[in-house]
């Protein structure tokens, strides 16, 4: 049977491996055999550098030589000089699209004329200035997708050269004279670039489709008009803390689906009402701890785009269980919605938004009043995956009881921070909700167990940190999550550390556990893993002593200790 599964055709196989979730678990497959470890290699597009695999391979060329279909790379995670990492890569005739650099100190060298890449994201380093983007415009002319959103400017000492370190607009003309493709582009953190910025990127680079501005200080609300009335492929605009115009001109913009605004103060229900009457093909609304419209304005919008599938209302303090209800009837079509910190909301806006909305997925109302009302129908939807409730304090076992058995199919649930849950609520939440992968209970100091039942084997990712979980607790999760991949027990002091090692020997595809704050003895728990023999296993431990004498040798048989 084995060597008849082997044979199929390599397109089938094809098919079968893009259905994999991630590039891990290409990892059993290679081992099958050597067609088989050749179709693996193939169909690796991504891969992400760690300073692991240099401290232990010292190049990166054997990967570049075995995996020689990549399209994308991420040195984010990477801590060290990368730029003869990235002349290997580019000398090595791969035909990279999609390259993310972000978290270095510097902007690495770019040389050449790098044709291929599509995506670059520079985010958060240490230092970027106009003469990096500079760079940016001669060595990548076909860019697409350009991301140098909240460069760390601010170490410098004030006393320096500042143009010499910040992204001014005589960078960003460079931007607009040089790559006329852009599509996409994030300039959000950069405070001294200014509305002259945006105007030039709208009227020069005409493909533009996509605008982030977040946090940059001296980009007004002159700009965003502008952008609204010039830019003719605009599909995505975000923006905060800008004055927002009382209403907004669609005779230009004919293709926006994608609105984030946040923190505005000044958002009018004149604005709302402008933007009912565009009839652009809106799909996501989100209006983040915004104020100054009210209940008619938002129903006024909401009723024109009945298509709607995504909408954030966060700390919309005049949301009532009353207001949900009067726009439920413009919600059928969503698939997200984000209530956090709504507090007057109730269960029985929870309840309403099940039954009334058959295509929701995702639903977020942390920081709200569920819980507080008993407001229980008998509803079902099958499609909720997703549900945060974190930090809302009104949350039981009863209703978590009753969470379970209207959304069955729930992947990832959210209590973190609720005081009246324990295990009897755990219990029924996990002996349901048969698909969970993603559990988060932190915080909660009456939970110390998963308690008694069958294995989850679709848990992958648990949050138990600064619970009530010891020894017992830890038991529970050895026997019941066989495919646990990311543990954090952060700040469970009652745990020991045998029961610590006994949870790795039983998890056997642990990947991921932070112990920071525990009462555990790292170094016996590092040898145990050395023990186990594992591919890879990184452990944040419980303080911030210096392992560097160990590193290298823990490194080389799989346990990573950051």
């Amino acid at each position: 049977m084995a060597r008849l599964c082997e044979d199929l055709p390599e397109e089938c196989w094809e098919i079968i491996l893009k259905k994999l979730d991630h590039h891990s678990h290409f990892q059993s497959l290679s081992l099958v055999s050597k067609s088989f470890l050749g179709l693996t290699n193939r169909f690796r597009l991504n891969f992400t550098l760690t300073n692991q695999t240099i401290f232990l391979h010292g190049t990166m060329s054997k990967f570049l030589n075995r995996f020689n279909h990549l399209k994308a790379l991420d040195f984010s995670k990477f801590k060290g000089n990368v730029d003869e990492i990235l002349d290997s890569v580019f000398s090595c005739g791969l035909s990279i699209e999609f390259l993310d650099v972000s978290n270095q100190e510097r902007l690495p060298v770019l040389t050449g004329n790098i044709r291929s890449l599509k995506v670059f994201k520079c985010t958060n380093l240490g230092c970027l200035s106009d003469a990096d983007i500079l760079s940016i415009s001669v060595v990548l002319p076909f860019l697409e997708e350009l991301d140098i959103s909240y460069p760390n400017n601010s170490k410098f000492d004030s006393n320096l050269n500042l143009n010499k370190f910040i992204v001014t607009d005589a960078g960003i003309e460079t931007l607009w004279s040089s790559l006329r493709k852009l599509q996409r582009v994030n300039i959000s953190g950069n405070h001294f670039i200014t509305d002259r910025s945006v105007v030039g990127l709208s009227m020069n680079c005409l493909q533009l489709s996509e605008i982030v501005m977040f946090d940059c200080s001296f980009i007004t609300h002159n700009s965003f008009h502008f952008i609204l009335c010039n830019c003719h492929h605009l599909s995505v605009i975000s923006a905060n803390r800008i004055q927002i115009p009382p209403r907004v001109s669609s005779t230009y913009v004919r293709g926006l689906c994608s609105v984030d605004l946040s923190d505005c103060d000044t958002i009018s229900d004149e604005f709302l009402l402008s933007i009912a009457k565009a009839c652009w093909p809106l799909e996501s609304l989100s209006l983040r701890r915004c104020r100054g419209f009210t209940l008619f304005g938002i129903s006024q919008l909401l009723s024109a785009y009945p298509s709607l599938k995504h909408l954030a209302l966060v700390k919309a303090h005049f949301l009532t269980d009353q207001c949900v209800s009067k726009l439920a009837r413009y919600l059928v079509n969503l698939v997200s919605i984000n209530l956090n910190s709504c507090f007057p909301l109730t269960t029985i806006t929870f309840v309403m938004l099940v039954a009334e909305c058959p295509l929701l997925e995702h639903i977020e109302m942390g920081r709200t009043s569920v819980g507080q009302v008993d407001h229980f129908l008998v509803v079902k939807n099958k499609r909720i995956k997703y549900l945060n409730l974190s930090g809302s304090l009104h949350v039981s076992d009863k209703l978590l009881k009753y969470i379970a058995s209207t959304c069955p199919n729930m992947e990832l649930l959210n209590i973190s921070s609720t005081h009246y849950t324990t295990e009897m609520g755990i219990a029924d939440i996990l002996k349901i909700c048969h698909g969970m992968r993603n559990f988060q209970i932190a915080d909660c100091a009456g939970i110390s167990s998963l308690g008694a039942g069958s294995k989850l084997p679709t848990l992958e990712v648990l949050n138990v940190a600064r619970s009530g979980f010891g020894d017992e607790g830890l038991e529970t999760i050895s026997k019941r999550c066989p495919g646990l991949l990311k543990l954090d027990m952060e700040g469970c002091v009652a745990a020991t550390t045998e029961q610590v090692e006994e949870l790795l020997r039983r998890c056997e595809k642990l990947r991921e556990i932070n112990l920071k704050e525990c009462s555990v003895k790292v170094l016996s728990i590092a040898a145990r893993i050395v023990s186990l023999r594992r591919s890879y296993l990184k452990v944040t431990p419980p303080s911030t002593l210096s392992f560097s004498n160990y590193h290298k040798h823990l490194w080389s048989h799989g346990c990573l200790l950051e």
